[in-house]
């Protein structure tokens, strides 16, 4: 089931439009929620689920390479976002590996750490969005889910965007502007990322095994995402860059481009909590 409905939802929600997104999705939240008629005790009441996005980390913050930058602009396109009781990508990669001996006698499958395994669907929100998070919390669309232990999340890019900011940022699904400075050096740049940039290994904009800070939601509340440009900037060495007051934008295959594009298939750069 990993990539399933993603496969179905989320290429209509980067070509055919919403709707189809709406109609694939329903049949998604379906399949995780069922009746008091089934007799099934794994099932659970259906919740209402608003949505909220937010910057984690603030606009300034220093990076592993001593690079302190101060944004100006953090513009995203997102599309679907989906909700798993699976622990996160995170948790998994701490996790001890079994013995190989002991695997084999008792006959037990183990997950090799760092391979996420999402578990059972607990809620969905489908409406695609474009906001500059500099300018504060957006406020996404509503969503659905099955009551429940939330433990991880999937977040999706969207190209073209879609919403408040579509006419601004065309096909791009991220683009960032601010200054760094190091040593006494400032640098302005502008990063714009493309659809191509956030690929997953599977061909996909989304970002797997993200933390959903653990909750036991048993009525309607609001998720809450964190992004943390902080992330996607970790590795970014600016030194290379052209001096100036204007914002240079920074060519695709540039190694600041190349760390920025890494860094937004980072799944610690999205963070989910409920409220």
């Amino acid at each position: 089931m990993r990539r399933t409905f993603l496969r179905t939802i989320g290429s209509a929600a980067l070509g055919a439009g919403l709707s189809a997104v709406a109609t694939a999705g329903s049949a998604f939240l379906a399949a995780c929620v069922g009746t008091e008629e089934d007799g099934d005790s794994t099932t659970g009441k259906r919740v209402t689920l608003a949505t909220q996005v937010e910057l984690r980390s603030g606009t300034s913050f220093t990076n592993a390479l001593g690079w302190a930058f101060t944004l100006t602009k953090v513009q995203i396109s997102s599309g679907a976002l989906y909700y798993f009781d699976g622990e996160p990508l995170e948790s998994v990669a701490r996790a001890p590996s079994p013995s190989p001996a002991s695997s084999f006698f008792l006959g037990v499958a183990h997950a090799h750490p760092g391979h996420y395994k999402e578990g059972n669907a607990k809620g969905e929100m489908l409406e695609a969005a474009s906001y500059d998070l500099v300018e504060g919390p957006a406020t996404l669309g509503t969503g659905e889910g099955v009551s429940g232990v939330f433990r991880s999340a999937r977040f999706t890019y969207q190209s073209p965007a879609a919403g408040a900011l579509a006419s601004q940022m065309g096909s791009a699904v991220a683009i960032v502007e601010g200054s760094a400075t190091k040593d006494g050096v400032t640098k302005t740049f502008r990063l714009v990322a493309l659809l191509e940039d956030v690929l997953d290994a599977e061909g996909e904009p989304v970002l797997e095994g993200c933390v959903f800070d653990e909750v036991d939601v048993e009525a309607d509340g609001t998720v809450v995402v964190k992004i943390d440009p902080a992330v996607w900037l970790d590795q970014a060495e600016l030194g290379g860059l052209p001096d100036g007051a204007a914002p240079a934008e920074v060519p695709r295959g540039d190694v600041v481009h190349l760390a920025f594009a890494r860094g937004l298939k980072k799944s610690t750069a999205c963070h989910f909590s409920f409220a």
